[in-house]
């Protein structure tokens, strides 16, 4: 139930799906209701993955003497699984609605926008911890 205020989660997938909006028309074998679920396969891991980062980072928040970065890349660590299982999401998402010929390009996309979405995600983790942290 991360960063869902913060509105990360939701940018994350609007820019995914605008991008590759226009590169859905190249698969005309992609039906509305496989494209919405593979959509929410996509959604459900990366919620997955900030709830495993907030659970790993939470219990930290107190902790003054660990800097906030340190515990969000702890965090990472933890949730290496859950990380990699919204990765695998993206790229199927991404590779599933573009043609044969744009397969490596969207493969590519796919990594760099589920690395981009990571390293948001730290940096969210990063800004909680100091928002919660005991002045």
């Amino acid at each position: 139930m991360i960063l869902r205020e913060s509105g990360v989660r939701t940018a994350a997938l609007i820019s995914s799906v605008l991008l590759l909006g226009g590169c859905a028309a190249m698969q005309p074998d992609l039906t509305d209701k496989q494209r919405a679920k593979l959509q929410g396969s996509l959604q459900s891991q990366f919620g997955a993955y900030q709830d495993c980062m907030v659970a790993q980072a939470d219990p930290y928040v107190t902790v003054t003497s660990a800097p906030p970065s340190d515990i969000a890349e702890a965090a990472q660590g933890a949730c290496d699984g859950a990380y990699q299982a919204y990765e695998k999401a993206v790229v199927r998402y991404f590779t599933s609605v573009v043609s044969g010929s744009g397969q490596d390009a969207a493969r590519q996309r796919a990594h760099e926008h589920a690395a981009e979405a990571g390293l948001q995600t730290r940096r969210q983790i990063i800004k909680r911890v100091l928002d919660q942290r005991p002045e």
